[in-house]
């Protein structure tokens, strides 16, 4: 039997589909089976899959029309036969031990999913403890609304028999946040995670930093869609409906500020006027106005000093003073 299904969507990812696919054969754990999904890609991705499927049997070549990366999951889902799932993305690689890894503290501790820790992003839970049913519901759901830095897909690895029990799958057609939805899915069915103080996947982040995607992105759309979305359908009363309003505000405040300073960056590539035109957008939103015109003192209370100035311009439509104050940070950190 097949313990680990790694499933890869690949779409035009010929520039680093070597190194990834080197790096999963290279596992020290060899039970595996490597499922490729290629998703249109117009490159030599097909290519490069082939080569590699000449010289190691485990890997599974699924070809398709695009249909966007949660098909891509979805297709690799249906015909992965593991006991257990992991996910690479194409353009990323991973530590020879890293399914080794994970695998062991899997097994040992007796989960439903294991968490490793990413290299680029801080988490808010406690490394090296395993989570009760109780305790997802309490700790870990919650932080998916309140905060975006537990999302990624990746760092973990789930029990198939949950996967597929429940039906759980990525939302085909959602332009962001598929990998929550999967995650949050997963999480309401699992009854225990462990989250272990391990770092062996590496993520590369290949257009750029937010401040440079300014022109890629609406962020301000993502984050009002984020905020406005009703998750009564899945959550049900796992999370009180007055608790989720909170823990979506939080999120989405934090984010509109940041956004700020990524419009306001001299940096992003677009004109002043433009800048000043996407300030101008942000301050003026429905949803921005509403949110920032709530009693919002709780949430406040530990901002720094620029972050709170911040907060009073968008909250008074000061256009002009969150400029400069952008402008300030900038060249304060620069």
């Amino acid at each position: 039997m097949v313990e680990i299904s790694i499933i890869i969507p690949i779409c035009n990812a010929s520039k680093y589909l070597h190194e990834c696919l080197k790096s999963i054969i290279a596992q020290t754990f060899q039970n595996i089976e490597i499922i490729c999904i290629n998703d249109g890609s117009t490159d030599h991705s097909v290519q490069i899959i082939k080569e590699f499927q000449k010289k190691d049997q485990r890997i599974v070549l699924i070809d398709q029309k695009n249909q966007g990366v949660s098909a891509a999951r979805n297709a690799g889902l249906k015909v992965s036969i593991g006991k257990y799932v992991g996910f690479v993305d194409s353009d990323d690689y991973i530590s020879p031990e890293f399914f080794q890894t994970l695998y062991e503290i899997v097994e040992q501790k007796q989960c439903d999913v294991v968490f490793s820790r990413s290299i680029s992003s801080e988490t808010m839970l406690q490394n090296n403890r395993k989570y009760s049913r109780k305790e997802i519901n309490s700790e870990i759901l919650p932080l998916y609304f309140k905060e975006d830095g537990h999302n990624a897909i990746w760092n973990k690895l789930y029990s198939a028999s949950v996967i597929k029990n429940k039906n759980i799958i990525f939302p085909v057609g959602k332009t962001h946040g598929e990998d929550a939805v999967f995650n949050i899915h997963y999480l309401i069915h699992a009854e225990s995670l462990f989250v272990v103080d391990y770092v062996g996947y590496y993520y590369r982040e290949n257009h750029g930093s937010a401040t440079r995607n300014v022109n890629r992105f609406d962020y301000l759309q993502q984050a009002v869609e984020t905020f406005l979305e009703d998750w009564s359908f899945l959550v049900g009363d796992i999370i009180p409906p007055i608790e989720m309003h909170g823990l979506k505000k939080e999120r989405f405040v934090n984010t509109i500020i940041s956004q700020i300073y990524i419009y306001a960056n001299p940096e992003n590539g677009i004109s002043l006027k433009n800048r000043l035109l996407k300030l101008s957008e942000i301050i003026n939103n429905e949803t921005v106005k509403i949110v920032f015109s709530e009693n919002n003192k709780k949430l406040i209370t530990d901002f720094s000093k620029y972050k709170g100035e911040i907060y009073k311009g968008i909250k008074t439509k000061s256009l002009i003073k969150l400029y400069l104050l952008s402008l300030y940070s900038y060249y304060r950190n620069k």
